[in-house]
């Protein structure tokens, strides 16, 4: 389902829970707003309201990849101490970093 973008500062501010097995409506909810975006690259869950550790991004084709519980500091084309990586397509590798509790 398509959800409204945040903007309140007390919950784009709060610390997000790890995400489980059960959180697999939000990912949904998140590759559905973000397709419905013209210019986002990537959406974490609590900018739709949801403090979970989910977040999806979009490849170069515009396909969504989810993320469960990344580590803190790793995103697509940075590195822990926030500085960019050299690789251009350095993004296509990340989708490998996530774990989902309660899974495997």
């Amino acid at each position: 389902m398509i959800k409204e973008l945040c903007r309140d500062e007390a919950i784009l501010s709060q610390r997000c829970e790890v995400a489980t097995v059960e959180d697999e409506s939000v990912a949904q909810d998140l590759i559905d707003t973000i397709k419905s975006l013209d210019d986002a690259g990537c959406l974490a869950a609590n900018q739709i309201g949801v403090t979970k550790k989910v977040c999806v991004y979009l490849d170069d084709a515009g396909e969504p990849h989810v993320l469960y519980n990344p580590p803190s500091g790793v995103w697509p084309g940075r590195q822990q101490d926030g500085g960019e990586l050299p690789d251009a397509r350095r993004d296509h590798q990340v989708h490998a970093l996530y774990q989902v509790q309660g899974c495997l």
